[in-house]
Parts: structure tokens; C-alpha cells; sequence
């Protein structure tokens, strides 16, 4: 009688539903996110890192124990490796603009210190575990060794599995293994130069010529670059999103991974819709704030430049009656008359215009005096007493609190 071969019942605790989606959630969030603003995106691709290190300390733990089939291993780490395969993009412009500095990319980067060296020993540990599976943990039998030894699946044969090539393959196949081995390598090597980079161990040799003056095409390259940068994300996440899901399907793993409901995967997915909802408010709400400020503060800077505009100093704001109030003095674009506001405003007194000349003044034998050659006081203060007594109150409503 030909033995029995073991169902692959699955691991809803690593791999759920309501896992992956928390994960493809956030992979789509933070890669369009940073288009938006990427100070706020930092808040999301962090989560992401701690849900990544709590599957990665899931799947040690149960691999240890003997409870995952070989395909629930390449399952969790296709899971746990997007946060690693997402970075291939921005650190290979990282990389260009280092070594090519005309498509300089150095220094755009935001985000905590302490994230980014636990994001670094996170992709070191992937990486690592990684290389293991590929070189030995694959083939080997102690890794199910608890599953098939319990139960109705007591005694059972190892089913055949198979992982993703863009179409089914043999997970133990040589071919499949080598290629896997191959990309952590080159993965492991990238690391190695950007951590170099980074911590500057690799020094970059800046050269000196036009191209440094040329900030406006640097930062047109840059735009381009980071566009690129979100495409060639989004294609690695759908990508990795389809191999996750057809490596399931074809495996025939048990539906109970398909079936967000318990805690442990309610409760990651309630996190991460809570957060966009909070990201798009925030944006929403920064974006009007952003629009008020820029706009108010083209209406509150003019400055004077000449007397058809009145004396103004510093920061000003244009009266509806004409002329400018700055601070508590109202001062006419006409100086010394004034050109009076309503009565219901506060206003200095209208000043007297001068007395008409006479149109033939009589002769006189006295000598007209010399003018005055002492210096004149136009500070503000001074203008400010000669032009109100008392000080003019006119404020318009939205600046009463504003000090001259």
C-alpha cells in the first residue's frame, strides 16, 4: 500500500489573509505615499518593518519546532522579502548617483537613524535565512518533521512543492535553487557596498565644474529618478503579490488561510487601515494649510519702495481706504496730507492742507531765509508723532495682534 502524502493544512498565524493583505496594503501605500510626501510616509514603512520582524520571529520559531512544509518557508519569506526587494530600486539610484554624479541622487533621503540600522540587520537576517533555505533548509527533513508525525497525517510522504518562476517550478530543484542562492548573493553584495556608503567607509569623489551649478536640471533628474523609482516598486510588488498567491493556489494549501478571522490577523489589518485613514487626513488637511500660508503670506510681506506707496517698514498690510498700516500708525501714501477713512474706523485726524499761494506775492525788501541745513528725523517714530496725535488705532481685524 503506497503511503499517504501529507496535506498542506497551512499557517493562517503567518500567512493569512488578513496578514498578506496588511502587507500588500502598505507595500502600495508606502511606495505612493512617498510620492506625496515622504516624511509622512515613514510613519507607514515603519509599521511595515515591525510586522515584517514579527513574521520573521514567527517563522524561525515554528521552523525550528518542525511545524512548516518547505513551500510555507518560501511562502513567508516571499512575505517577509518584499520589504527587502522594494529597497532594490531607491538603492540602485543611490548607487548611480554616487558613482555618476551627474544623476546625483545623495542626501534626498529622509527618515529615522534608528529605523533605517534596524531596517539594515533586518535585510542582513532575510538575507541570511535566505541562503540557509536555498542551501540546505529546502531539502531537508527535519524542517516538516513535526507534521508528519501527528495525527491522520502520521507516517505521511512529503508532497511535492512547488515555488514561483513566472509558472510552477520544483522548489528543490537545482535550477530554482542556484537561481535563488544567486539573488540573495547579489543582494548580500549591494547591501554590503550601501552600508559602506552610508556609514562612509566608501568615500565619494566629488568633482568640481558646471555641473554643480546647475540645481534646477539636478533636481529635474531627481523628479525623474524618484518616478522611476515608484514604477519599478509598484512592478516588483505586483509581482511578488502574484507569486505569494499562485504559490498558494498551486500548492492546493488548505483554505483556512484564506479566512481573515481571528485576532492575530484582524488586528494588523485594523492597524493599517486606521493609518492610511490618518496619512490621507493629515495630507488632505496639510495640503490646505500649505495653500493658506503661501497665499497669506504674498498678501502680508509687501514692502514699500517709494512714496506713491507710503512709508511702510518690514511687514505690512495694505489698507482698504488706501495707504498701509503698519503697526498702530496709519501712514498716507500722501505725505503730510492725509487721505481720510470713514468714521465708523479709527482714524488720526485729517490733517490741514497747506494755505494756497498768492498769485502775485508783494515785493518785500526782506531777505528770505536760508534753508535749514540741520538733518532731518525720519525714523519711524518720528514720522509716527508728526503724522497722528493721537497714534492711529487702524488695524485691520485679521492682524489685531500684530506688534509694528
Amino acid at each position: 500500500m503506497m503511503p499517504l502524502t501529507c496535506a498542506i493544512l497551512g499557517t493562517p498565524d503567518l500567512y493569512g489573509l488578513g496578514i498578506r493583505v496588511s502587507f500588500y496594503l502598505l507595500w502600495f501605500f508606502v511606495l505612493l505615499g512617498e510620492r506625496c510626501h515622504e516624511r509622512h510616509a515613514q510613519v507607514p514603512r515603519a509599521l511595515e518593518l515591525v510586522l515584517a520582524y514579527a513574521v520573521f520571529l514567527g517563522l524561525i520559531t515554528a521552523a525550528a519546532g518542525g511545524y512548516l512544509f518547505a513551500v510555507e518557508v518560501y511562502i513567508s519569506l516571499l512575505l517577509i522579502s518584499t520589504t527587502v526587494y522594494l529597497l532594490v530600486p531607491r538603492h540602485t539610484t543611490d548607487m548611480l548617483g554616487f558613482f555618476w554624479q551627474d544623476i546625483e541622487t545623495h542626501g534626498r533621503r529622509s527618515g529615522s537613524s534608528a529605523v533605517a540600522a534596524a531596517r539594515s540587520v533586518f535585510v542582513l537576517a532575510v538575507v541570511i535565512l535566505h541562503i540557509w533555505f536555498w542551501v540546505a533548509g529546502v531539502s531537508s527533513e527535519d524542517i516538516d518533521r513535526s507534521l508528519r508525525g501527528k495525527g491522520a497525517q502520521e507516517g505521511c510522504q512529503t508532497p511535492q512543492q512547488v515555488g514561483f518562476a513566472f509558472g510552477p517550478m520544483d522548489l528543490r530543484s537545482s535550477g530554482f535553487r542556484v537561481l535563488n542562492f544567486l539573488l540573495m548573493l547579489i543582494l548580500l553584495i549591494g547591501g554590503v557596498i550601501m552600508g559602506a556608503m552610508q556609514t562612509g567607509l566608501l568615500l565619494k569623489k566629488r568633482r568640481s565644474g558646471p555641473w554643480a551649478r546647475r540645481r534646477r536640471s539636478r533636481r529635474a533628474r531627481m523628479k525623474a529618478l524618484k518616478g522611476i523609482e515608484t514604477f519599478w516598486g509598484l512592478v516588483v510588488a505586483t509581482i511578488l503579490i502574484a507569486a505569494i498567491e499562485l504559490t498558494i493556489q498551486w500548492n492546493g494549501i488548505s483554505e483556512t488561510v484564506n479566512q481573515a478571522i481571528t485576532a492575530t490577523q484582524m488586528m494588523p489589518l485594523g492597524v493599517v487601515v486606521a493609518l492610511i485613514m490618518v496619512f490621507l487626513y493629515d495630507l488632505r488637511n496639510g495640503s490646505r494649510r500649505n495653500g493658506g500660508s503661501r497665499g497669506g503670506s504674498r498678501g502680508s510681506s509687501t514692502r514699500s519702495s517709494g512714496s506713491s506707496r507710503g512709508v511702510t517698514y518690514g511687514y505690512s498690510w495694505p489698507s482698504p481706504y488706501g495707504g498701509w498700516v503698519v503697526g498702530t500708525s496709519y501712514i498716507s501714501p500722501d505725505i503730510p496730507s492725509f487721505q481720510t477713512p470713514p468714521a465708523s474706523i479709527h482714524s488720526p485726524p485729517p490733517h490741514e492742507p497747506n494755505p494756497p499761494l498768492a498769485a502775485d506775492p508783494p515785493s518785500s525788501t526782506h531777505e528770505p531765509s536760508p534753508p535749514s541745513m540741520e538733518p532731518r528725523d525720519t525714523s519711524l517714530d518720528s514720522l509716527n508723532a508728526q503724522l497722528a496725535e493721537p497714534s492711529a488705532t487702524y488695524i485691520p481685524p485679521h492682524q489685531s495682534s500684530h506688534e509694528g
